[in-house]
């Protein structure tokens, strides 16, 4: 694992999941496809780890990062957790 993904902290992406999943065109939902063997709308229930490493692997290929796909599968389930931004931030100064 390289270190460069083990000392990152905080959000990658400034969106939540959901966000960046209403964003997925139907040629990206192909290509997870092709790539995870199963639709990525199944995911979202049957397996919800693969289905936020589906999401981190779109956005780090729409980034067009070298090996995408490689990235994503070696981020760790906290680390995957941690990309997108959480949803309750929004509401934490509201308090």
């Amino acid at each position: 694992m390289s270190e460069a993904t083990e000392t990152t902290q905080g959000p990658t992406s400034d969106r939540t999941a959901i966000e960046f999943y209403n964003t997925v065109t139907g040629e990206e939902r192909g290509l997870v496809g092709r790539v995870y063997k199963r639709p990525l709308g199944k995911m979202t229930n049957e397996d919800p780890e693969t289905f936020i490493e589906a999401l981190v692997f779109l956005d780090l290929h729409r980034r067009r990062e070298p090996d995408a796909q490689g990235k994503a599968r070696g981020m760790t389930v906290g680390q995957l957790q941690d990309y997108f931004a959480d949803e309750s931030e929004d509401d934490a100064g509201e308090a």
